[in-house]
């Protein structure tokens, strides 16, 4: 993994190693923090409402945690597919604004849909992932 993305991802996603579905699913079970989901908003321009939203937690909750509260092995799971997708974003499109400006346009092979909408779902982000995997080999999306 490059410095750069490392750097955004802050230590706690920065030291993720995931090589299977079953370390996806043990780190989720032992939860990561708010910080870690407050760093995906920060690389994504998010506010703390959509923050919130994606990790399943109401508004008023997320504000009263601490930095350091783990989440739900739901929320957590979230966050790893979502600094995979960062990761995989910052590869394919070699710059943050030219990745966000991708995320938030809206696309056709998505009903019209911004990926950034549909990131709050596994689903979806197995969607985005799989765009960025077509533009990655040379498949315009």
């Amino acid at each position: 993994m490059s410095t750069q993305i490392a750097t955004l991802l802050g230590e706690e996603l920065a030291g993720l190693h995931i090589e299977n579905p079953l370390d996806i699913i043990n780190t989720s079970q032992k939860g990561l923090t708010k910080r870690s989901l407050t760093c995906i908003g920060r690389i994504l321009s998010l506010n703390q409402k959509r923050l919130a939203d994606i990790g399943a937690i109401s508004l008023r909750t997320f504000q009263r945690y601490d930095d350091n509260k783990k989440l739900s092995p739901v929320a957590s799971e979230t966050i790893i597919q979502l600094a995979e997708i960062i990761k995989l974003g910052l590869e394919v499109f070699n710059d943050r604004d030219t990745f966000l400006k991708w995320l938030k346009a809206p696309n056709k092979a998505l009903d019209k849909k911004t990926p950034i909408e549909l990131l709050k779902f596994r689903t979806g982000c197995d969607l985005v992932r799989n765009l960025m995997g077509q533009i990655q080999h040379g498949i315009i999306s």
